[in-house]
């Protein structure tokens, strides 16, 4: 009980000290605050469950991130959100839950921001293409250690239904306060959610279809984990080393 009442205070306290050490003398507008009053709204309404409040975390992360722009303060964010986490709940780092949310979170804040610049020129899923590619890059040895097989078709899967998400989840949330307030506005809210969540079930039916064999090897191997983002941050290094490179020339 005491843990839910801190809970509204922690978001408040994250992004205000990410701010001060920012060291950023200006006036936030309507637009950088948005998310976080949003994000904190998605917190509240779901009961402020720690899996839920740890993934809001890491949104405030990258929300803080994206709107400051500095190549600093990504990975600042992303290990304070961490630190706050396991702060509060030490059992955190053995959770699946926890360590495929910062992996996701880290891929998209490193290698996703290249494999956009590079992939933004791709009409309507150029970006989709970088988040979900990124993040299954970063996912996949923790889902291999756990559960020992990954989809090869998971990024393409991702990148079709990325769009569907967004307007799922946000009348979702409004068909949650309407609900409270006419219900049969609510109702017809609901009916409009059903075209993305349709589509979105679909994609989904339609690739698990598909005969293609999961990758299956590495359950239980911490080494094979450690050898894969070492093999994929080595990658990155000498990719991002040789556009810095061709850039300077």
């Amino acid at each position: 009980m005491l843990r839910k009442i801190f809970y509204p205070f922690l978001f408040a306290a994250f992004p205000i000290f990410s701010i001060y050490y920012s060291n950023i003398a200006e006036v936030y507008p309507l637009s950088f605050w948005k998310p976080l009053v949003v994000s904190l709204l998605y917190a509240l309404l779901t009961g402020f469950e720690p899996p839920v409040v740890r993934a809001t975390l890491m949104v405030l992360a990258s929300t803080l991130a994206v709107y400051f722009g500095r190549e600093s303060l990504p990975i600042w964010n992303l290990l304070l959100a961490a630190f706050l986490i396991i702060f509060i709940w030490p059992q955190a780092v053995f959770e699946v839950s926890f360590q495929l949310t910062f992996a996701a979170t880290l891929g998209i804040m490193t290698l996703g921001q290249y494999l956009i610049k590079v992939w933004q020129k791709i009409p309507l899923i150029g970006q989709n293409a970088a988040i979900a590619t990124s993040a299954y890059i970063f996912t996949a040895p923790i889902i291999l250690y756990y559960f020992g097989r990954i989809s090869p078709l998971a990024p393409l899967a991702n990148i079709l239904v990325a769009e569907a998400i967004f307007p799922v989840m946000v009348l979702g949330f409004a068909i949650a306060i309407l609900g409270f307030i006419f219900l049969p506005l609510a109702q017809l809210v609901a009916y409009a959610v059903y075209v993305p969540a349709l589509y979105f079930v679909k994609v989904v039916e339609l690739f698990a279809k598909i005969p293609v064999d999961q990758l299956q090897f590495g359950r239980g191997n911490l080494a094979m984990v450690v050898g894969l983002y070492l093999l994929i941050l080595s990658l990155i290094w000498i990719w991002t080393s040789k556009s810095k490179s061709k850039s300077k020339v």
